[in-house]
């Protein structure tokens, strides 16, 4: 009862919630650009240079890491929270430092940073394209939002490329402050899911089949299956997202996959490796 009542909440700010809060339009060239990276293989540059791809790349055995981009989100991100732990499914957000500019962010932030199934990530200050920017700026980007996160009560550890948009001297760059550089193997696509009202459309993101364009649900659980695991994007800011996370999560379930944080060895055994000296 209690998540059905915060997913009527979420719904009925919906709109608002869209509209205030989002501060970037989502670009949907970029994410295809990241889909294409992510599918790519034998690249030459392997993943030393991607901000999407991941070293590991199977051997999940139906683990996924659950992360969630571009919060906190004071509408949506606590109806999120509420059902993660329903599901006692640990999740990683990946904090843009502008958005702790919002009424009731930071306290949202703390709360996640305080909670040990979760962790809190850097998704750079402002949700850029990071490979277009010059290097003070980039650095700018990352700092800012690195002592936020601070200050919410995480020492920061994951670092994620808006769009996965990244080049080989900003991945040094990240990589020089500590950072684990870390992309996804499935994106759910929830932010195209998000901008057409429930469809995909398209003309916003061509990679979904057109079978499961009103299929948000169909199109995670189908990629789930070919990948077999691995880390799964989704968004704590879309209204379409927090309402819809309980039966994501509950098939995935039905389906065998459990949940696992991004730090697990076991899982990520190439992400989570020490540096190389």
């Amino acid at each position: 009862m209690r998540i059905l009542a915060t997913l009527l909440a979420v719904l009925a700010t919906a709109c608002l919630a869209d509209e205030e809060i989002d501060t970037h339009a989502d670009d949907g060239s970029l994410y295809e650009q990241a889909y294409e990276e992510g599918q790519a293989e034998g690249k030459t540059d392997g993943t030393d240079c991607s901000g999407v791809r991941i070293p590991d790349r199977n051997g999940f055995a139906k683990r996924i890491a659950l992360t969630f981009d571009d919060g906190p989100n004071p509408a949506t991100t606590p109806a999120v929270i509420e059902v993660l732990h329903e599901h006692h499914a640990p999740a990683t957000f990946f904090n843009n430092g502008v958005r702790y500019g919002t009424a009731g962010a930071t306290q949202v932030a703390a709360q996640i940073a305080a909670d040990p199934d979760f962790i809190l990530a850097n998704h750079s200050q402002n949700h850029l394209n990071l490979a277009q920017q010059s290097l003070d700026k980039v650095t700018s980007e990352v700092d800012r939002t690195d002592g936020l996160l601070r200050a919410a009560g995480e020492t920061p550890k994951f670092f994620r490329f808006p769009f996965g948009s990244a080049t080989c001297s900003y991945m040094k760059l990240v990589r020089s402050k500590g950072y684990i550089v870390t992309g996804w193997h499935i994106d759910s696509a929830d932010w195209c899911y998000a901008a057409g009202g429930g469809t995909c459309k398209k003309s916003t993101f061509k990679y979904v089949d057109d079978a499961l364009r009103d299929n948000m649900l169909g199109y995670i659980l189908a990629q789930a299956k070919s990948t077999g695991g691995g880390i799964l994007l989704m968004h704590d800011i879309h209204a379409n997202t927090a309402a819809h996370l309980d039966e994501i999560l509950t098939a995935l379930e039905q389906h065998g996959f459990t949940f696992v944080r991004i730090d697990d060895i076991a899982a990520f055994p190439k992400l989570n490796a020490p540096p190389a000296p």
